[in-house]
């Protein structure tokens, strides 16, 4: 009996359409957090082609976030790495502020992990608040006198129709039912006001190549989006927002390179997948012929809806319109 027939009866409805029936894909016995919980299993509805974690605490486990702390901590005490979010942030914001004609006032963050992106936008003078679930991020936020609560997007201290901006950085795939999160968010968002989020695409090359090996394939992930899928959710579920935007972008050529160089049977650390990341990253940043083919590379990606990253911009339609 293969690993695939031994899939147990407890496995949970399609977050999307919630469908019971599913196929197993992949059992994953060696992800960055097995010690947690040995194996994940990844199956696909039979109905809408999702992919999703087959079962789920559906309570917050706080263990399962303290590998973050570390993380977080890490990559906030390396000015390298804080320069280069920075400019990626800077990006994103200008990006953002071509698809709307009003100026971008009031920002939420939601999962904001220790507040670097909420730092960054309070810094440029932006209304910026940032919500998480994670105790040790919020800590680590909070010690640096940022505007970052313990709670969840649906808590109701939140107004509706406030917000000129929500973002949601690798976030969704977290969230067991992303569609009442979508709704709460648009909810949320203020006339004309956009909503960013990005997650990992699982139609993405490096998932192709990598199979059950494709480090995003973890317990704390629980659905598994194409970018196709999430722009057919936004267009047809939700009458309120408008898909502005929908892209694909990198290819992270220093981890596909590690996990399949590695000889060892035990998975590499994720800090030190992410310390090469960081490094190549900075190696492109600083030299004008690799920002180029970088820019040919995204150019393609983006074309093919095969990157590492999909990212969906929204935008709240005018209650005439809806």
């Amino acid at each position: 009996m293969s690993a695939l027939d031994s899939f147990h009866d407890d496995l949970i409805s399609c977050p999307l359409c919630s469908s019971h029936q599913s196929t197993p894909i992949y059992v994953v016995d060696q992800h960055h957090r097995s010690d947690l919980r040995p194996s994940v299993k990844i199956v696909k509805c039979t109905s809408c082609s999702v992919v999703y974690l087959s079962s789920v605490d559906h309570s917050f486990q706080s263990d399962l976030y303290e590998y973050y702390s570390d993380h977080i901590l890490c990559t906030h005490t390396s000015s390298k790495a804080a320069s280069l979010n920075c400019k990626s942030y800077l990006r994103v914001l200008r990006k953002l502020q071509k698809y709307t004609s009003s100026s971008i006032s009031s920002i939420l963050d939601v999962g904001c992990g220790d507040g670097s992106f909420v730092e960054f936008c309070i810094k440029h003078g932006f209304n910026c608040q940032g919500i998480e679930l994670s105790s040790s991020a919020v800590s680590l936020a909070q010690a640096r006198n940022l505007p970052v609560t313990l709670s969840s997007v649906f808590d109701l201290n939140l107004n509706s129709h406030s917000f000129d901006l929500i973002t949601l950085f690798e976030v969704i795939e977290h969230v067991d039912e992303p569609l009442k999160l979508i709704e709460r968010l648009a909810s949320l968002l203020s006339e004309s006001g956009l909503l960013y989020l990005t997650t990992p695409n699982f139609f993405s090359v490096e998932r192709f190549i990598l199979q059950s090996k494709w480090p995003v394939f973890h317990s704390e992930h629980i659905t598994y989006f194409t970018s196709y899928q999430l722009r057919r959710l936004i267009q047809q579920r939700y009458p309120t927002l408008e898909l502005v935007h929908c892209s694909t972008r990198n290819v992270d050529i220093a981890s596909i390179f590690k996990i399949l160089s590695s000889r060892s049977k035990k998975p590499s650390p994720t800090a030190s997948a992410n310390q090469a990341t960081q490094s190549l990253r900075r190696l492109i940043y600083s030299n004008p012929f690799l920002r180029l083919a970088k820019l040919i590379v995204d150019l393609i990606l983006h074309l093919l809806l095969i990157g590492s990253t999909t990212v969906i911009i929204a935008r709240k339609r005018s209650p005439s319109i809806v």
